[in-house]
């Protein structure tokens, strides 16, 4: 079977998920890959590099201009959730850990969310929004702040520039709340 990515508005990739292959249409290349492809991110701070993690828990950064690869990370288990802010790749495992730039820094979460100052989790174990400010991400586990949350509920999003956190409930209702650490940001 065939996936489809897009970047940028002008970069089209097909990837041949039995084969491992990435295929740019525009550069007319392609790169054979170890493993496959589980996720492709675009990189904020890089207008031409993405971000790709294969199911072997490594991820790799791809100039889609020169169309290379450079290993980045490998994480100690496959994660289900990436995202990259400022330099740093953070994923969250099915286990619950967190990992930023492949190392542990938070263990029994269920989601998270990255808002334009902070670093933002839901815990398992005691229920809590947790903020970590995204300047301390390679401070293993220091809380910003916590908020006490409905048992069950996930991070859905974190409005940018802005105090709101979107939460689904166990119910499947949506929830704003405004954190006391965006609040005071």
């Amino acid at each position: 079977s065939w996936r489809v990515a897009f970047f940028k508005s002008s970069i089209l990739f097909f990837i041949y998920i039995e084969r491992k292959i990435l295929i740019d249409l525009h550069l007319r290349e392609s790169i054979t890959l170890e493993a496959r492809v589980a996720e492709i991110l675009c990189i904020r701070e890089k207008d031409s590099t993405v971000l790709v993690h294969l199911i072997n828990r490594k991820t790799f950064e791809l100039d889609t201009q020169e169309m290379k690869l450079k290993q980045t990370y490998l994480f100690p288990e496959f994660c289900t959730h990436l995202d990259c802010v400022n330099g740093h790749i953070i994923g969250l495992a099915s286990s619950g850990r967190l990992y930023v730039d492949g190392q542990e820094v938070m263990s029994s979460i269920s989601s998270f969310a990255l808002h334009s100052d902070f670093l933002l989790a839901t815990s398992l174990q005691k229920h809590r929004l947790l903020c970590l400010s995204l300047d301390k991400l390679s401070a293993s586990g220091e809380t910003i702040t916590e908020r006490a949350i409905e048992r069950g509920a996930k991070l859905v999003h974190s409005v940018a520039q802005s105090t709101g956190v979107i939460l689904q409930m166990p119910r499947g209702n949506l929830e704003v709340i405004h954190p006391r650490a965006l609040s005071l940001n």
